[in-house]
């Protein structure tokens, strides 16, 4: 019989702070459900020409793409309420983020907080969700025992 050796997002946990860095304070976002933890990729332009004796490529923009942080929603949740907060100022504030995988690698990121929605049908708990676009991407590995 094959073992699965998948890995498991239980224990995930997104963190929010308003200065960021190891001396910031960091309040855990609760009841999050659903995050994708990405690094964006660079995009290659294909700059080949008739003078070109072989394929010519120059880097591009990173393509970082928005990413929806989905939580069910509890109306006294610091972390929520403080990313709702900040969608809802004008101009938007810049809030830093770190996100921890169950296996304990590291993404802090900064970002304004837009996209605040929150939803629910009948019988069922209310849900929410709010965008960001990650700047200044940093993946940090797993500390060893």
């Amino acid at each position: 019989m094959a073992v699965n050796k998948a890995k498991s997002t239980q224990f995930r946990k997104v963190e929010v702070s308003a200065t960021g860095g190891s001396s910031g304070t960091w309040t855990k976002i609760g009841q999050t459900s659903d995050v994708t933890l990405s690094t964006g990729s660079a995009q290659f332009l294909d700059a080949t020409n008739y003078d070109s004796t072989t394929k010519e490529y120059i880097g591009a923009l990173d393509d970082v793409q928005d990413t929806n942080i989905q939580f069910q929603r509890v109306v006294d949740d610091e972390g929520q309420n403080m990313a709702r907060d900040a969608s809802f100022e004008r101009p938007r504030p810049t809030l830093y983020f770190r996100m921890t995988t169950g296996q304990g690698e590291v993404m802090t990121f900064e970002s304004e907080v837009g996209g605040w929605q929150v939803g629910g049908a009948a019988n069922t708990v209310e849900t929410g969700q709010f965008t960001v676009r990650p700047r200044n991407i940093v993946w940090t590995a797993p500390e060893t025992p």
